[in-house]
């Protein structure tokens, strides 16, 4: 390479870093302390207790340096980044998530493709109320009681037919993987409070915890992990939920549905042959 070429892409070199450098989105300083503030009163007095004490000091130690002392705005990203850290440091699993403000009309969350459906039905059972939520501190909290869900019914529902009527007597067969997470962790454990389910396949991802959402005052959205799942008067459920009847090692998903089926099958009255 000729020196002028090589001058040419040292010029546009430090171009492309000057450009890089100046697009740096910043926060003003005064709103970037009110972010830090309230990421760190909600993680203190909501969030799941941290893994390790030491761990969690440092880490708010290092987001209260971005704002502690400064004169000049704050680097968006960076900040983010650091309360990621604090969030980082609870013992959730990794369920505690920040998402960046979004535009209008936007949602920072997936959205499900295609037609609603109603997504639950009322069914009677012999264990009251199956699924609870536990907090930081062991008080259990049920997850939603009858008349609130006859409620959701008829709002979300409405007049169209339940889909899942069809499942509301006679075995249930689950099939469990590690895409089962969160929300379907908490579904499985309520299904697991039914005598008549049983659930096979690998153990679940391992976020058997709930979620509760907070607005940051820059818009930011932060969903803070406050509560451990728990079927009756059992242990909260920690990591991944293992099946009723596990599925060999490495086995594929068809081979389970299959095996699932099977028992379904073998136990429902519907399925006894003429």
């Amino acid at each position: 390479m000729n020196r002028n070429l090589l001058r040419a892409a040292v010029c546009a070199l430090s171009f492309a870093a000057a450009t890089a450098a100046g697009a740096v989105e910043t926060m003003p300083l005064a709103q970037a302390r009110a972010v830090a503030d309230q990421a760190i009163g909600l993680v203190e007095s909501k969030g799941l207790y941290p893994r390790r004490q030491e761990e969690y000091a440092q880490a708010k130690q290092d987001l209260l340096a971005a704002v502690d002392g400064k004169t000049a705005d704050v680097d968006r990203n960076d900040l983010y980044a650091r309360i990621r850290k604090v969030v980082g440091t609870l013992d959730t699993g990794g369920h505690s998530f920040l998402f960046p403000p979004q535009a209008p009309g936007q949602s920072a969350l997936p959205q499900p493709a295609g037609p609603r459906v109603a997504p639950f039905q009322l069914v009677a059972t012999s264990r009251g109320t199956v699924l609870r939520w536990v907090d930081r501190d062991g008080k259990a909290i049920p997850v939603v009681d009858r008349t609130g869900l006859a409620g959701m019914a008829a709002r979300d529902v409405g007049e169209r037919a339940n889909p899942f009527s069809s499942f509301a007597a006679g075995p249930l067969a689950v099939l469990v993987g590690a895409k089962t997470a969160s929300a379907g962790e908490m579904l499985l454990v309520a299904l697991m409070g039914e005598e008549r389910v049983r659930t096979f396949g690998q153990a679940s991802y391992g976020m058997s915890t709930a979620n509760k959402v907070y607005w940051l005052p820059d818009g930011a959205m932060l969903l803070l992990t406050e509560m451990r799942y728990a079927l009756a008067d059992g242990p909260v459920f920690r990591g991944g939920i293992a099946p009723m009847q596990p599925a060999p090692k490495g086995e594929p998903v068809e081979a389970s549905l299959r095996t699932a089926a099977e028992w379904a099958a073998a136990n429902s009255p519907r399925c006894v042959p003429e």
